[in-house]
C-alpha cells in the first residue's frame, strides 16, 4: 500500500494589523523604561548582591546544617567547618583580634 503525499495550504490573510498611534506610544515608552532600567552598571551590581546573596546562604546553611547534624549525631564532619566558620566571623566582627 502506497502513502500518497500529504498537501498544505498556506492561507494567508492580506489584511495587517493596524496599531493605533496611542499602542506604538505606549510600546516606545515601555521599551524605553526597559533600557533605562538595563543598563551594565545595574546588571553588574545586581550580578555582585546575587553572587553575595549565594555566598552568605551557603555559608548559614553548612553553619545550620553542621549544628543540625552535631545535634542528631549523624555526620559531625560538618561541625568542625561550621565552628571554623564562625570563627572567622567572630575575628571580622571584632576587628582581627
Amino acid at each position: 500500500m502506497k502513502e500518497e503525499p500529504t498537501k498544505t495550504i498556506l492561507i494567508h490573510d492580506d489584511q495587517e494589523d493596524n496599531l493605533d498611534s496611542e499602542d506604538v506610544k505606549s510600546l516606545k515608552e515601555t521599551l524605553g523604561s526597559m533600557d533605562e532600567k538595563l543598563t551594565k552598571k545595574a546588571l553588574f551590581i545586581g550580578g555582585v548582591l546575587r553572587g553575595a546573596g549565594v555566598i552568605v546562604g551557603a555559608t548559614g546553611l553548612v553553619i545550620i546544617g553542621g549544628f543540625i547534624l552535631r545535634y542528631i549525631g549523624v555526620f559531625p564532619g560538618l561541625d568542625g567547618l561550621a565552628e571554623i566558620i564562625l570563627q572567622a566571623f567572630d575575628k571580622a566582627r571584632l576587628g582581627g583580634s
